[in-house]
């Protein structure tokens, strides 16, 4: 069984996930501004008749939702007596294709995850405004950082990350291009649900 760390900023704190299926569910889950919490492997669900760990648990508007990942790895706690089982709560079963259509924007995520974990520290909120006040219209990766040349390239890329993440910017490339210098990025108007993600 494989078995993957990483840091969730969104969670504050270093995940455990055993198998990229549920890589691709918690990119998914952190990327979406919409998307207020989450938690991996919350409890049991009923499935078929039978007891099964839920692989994602999903806070958005106030909503609360499983994500079950059909075909995943099975689970099976030390002490499963002690694990919760939700009855009452929607469930959206999802399949290992369902990730395929959704790939360039998770491999996107995992690269910009890294940036925001390990820089957003150094990032103000005076920096925040003057990356931001760049994009009034689409315009690429490239222009802010040209912009603000006055700081360094690193945090300014940072920058546009923290600002996408909070849903202040929005990319339509990162879903169908790999990330690059060229990448469009514009101001969001409003958090629109991806028609694609489940919750």
């Amino acid at each position: 069984m494989r078995r993957i760390q990483i840091y969730s900023p969104k969670a504050a704190r270093m995940l455990v996930l055993f198998s990229y299926d549920s890589l691709a569910a918690w990119a998914l889950a952190e990327s979406c501004p919409l998307v207020e919490a989450f938690c991996e492997y919350p409890g049991f669900i009923p499935v078929d008749g039978a007891r099964v760990m839920a692989d994602l648990w999903v806070r958005s508007g106030g909503h609360d939702q499983i994500i079950k990942i059909d075909g995943g790895v099975e689970l099976a706690p030390e002490l499963s007596e002690q694990v919760a089982t939700y009855v009452d709560v929607e469930v959206s079963r999802v399949t290992p294709d369902w990730f395929a259509q959704h790939r360039v924007w998770i491999d996107n995520w995992l690269q910009i995850n890294p940036y925001i974990v390990a820089n957003a520290r150094f990032v103000t909120s005076a920096m925040l405004d003057r990356v931001v006040a760049v994009f009034d219209g689409p315009r690429p990766l490239f222009d802010a950082e040209h912009a603000l040349r006055d700081t360094d390239a690193q945090l300014v890329r940072t920058a546009v990350f923290m600002l996408m993440h909070r849903g202040e910017l929005c990319s339509d490339d990162l879903v169908i291009r790999p990330l690059a210098t060229t990448t469009l990025f514009r101001r969001s108007a409003a958090y629109s649900k991806p028609r694609s993600w489940p919750v």
